[in-house]
């Protein structure tokens, strides 16, 4: 397991488009999050003024929806060009038990995803923190239980949707299929709230 995780891991590094595309990933995730945190005056009808200290880097930390849905599109690439090129097929002779080819290729992708989402999740906080700074603002604590599990819970998600679609690609064969499924997995919540409250107080916890 360990020396096809290592030739994973060097399969993946190889190329130049990761280490690039991995690093528009993080910049875009953090520029973003700064214009979702300066743009609340259009977003939300309220200035930055306006807004407590926690508003505003919730706000920030939004950059890392637009990392994870990069994420999901990476992680959907990398796996299908196994299938497309037909290297899978040679994977597979060299290393005939599948779950354990299977998992090496999950746990990569377990350990590359959390590295880039507490990189992105450290970089919206960050931002965030000099914004309110800049704005003469009361910066965050760390020692805030509500901002830690709010720190937790973001960084979390990118993992999980990194994993899905892991899951998802080696199912459908496919980057489309998997990106869709793992995009629209991320918009449940949202739609669940075109829902009456009944039926909101029962699927969001779920989600």
């Amino acid at each position: 397991m360990i020396f096809i995780m290592k030739a994973e891991w060097q399969k993946l590094w190889f190329r130049r488009f990761t280490k690039i595309y991995l690093f528009l990933l993080a910049s875009t995730s953090m520029l973003l999050g700064i214009v979702f945190s300066l743009t609340t005056n259009t977003t939300q009808g309220r200035t930055l003024s306006e807004l407590s200290s926690i508003q505003v880097i919730t706000a920030n930390l939004l950059g890392i929806d637009v990392g994870a849905i990069m994420l999901i599109i990476f992680t959907a690439m990398m796996i299908a060009s196994d299938f497309t090129t037909k290297l899978i097929h040679v994977s597979l002779a060299i290393t005939p038990q599948r779950l354990k080819f299977f998992g090496a290729k999950f746990l990569t992708f377990s350990i590359l995803s959390l590295g880039i989402s507490i990189l992105i999740t450290m970089l919206t906080f960050s931002s965030g923190q000099v914004i309110l700074v800049a704005n003469g603002m009361t910066m965050v604590s760390l020692s805030d239980p509500v901002v830690l599990q709010l720190l937790v819970g973001c960084a979390i998600m990118p993992v999980f949707y990194c994993l899905l679609t892991v899951c998802l690609t080696f199912f459908f064969r496919s980057s489309a299929g998997s990106i869709s499924f793992s995009i629209g997995v991320m918009l449940l919540p949202a739609l669940t709230t075109w829902f009456n409250d009944f039926v909101q107080q029962i699927v969001l916890p779920i989600l």
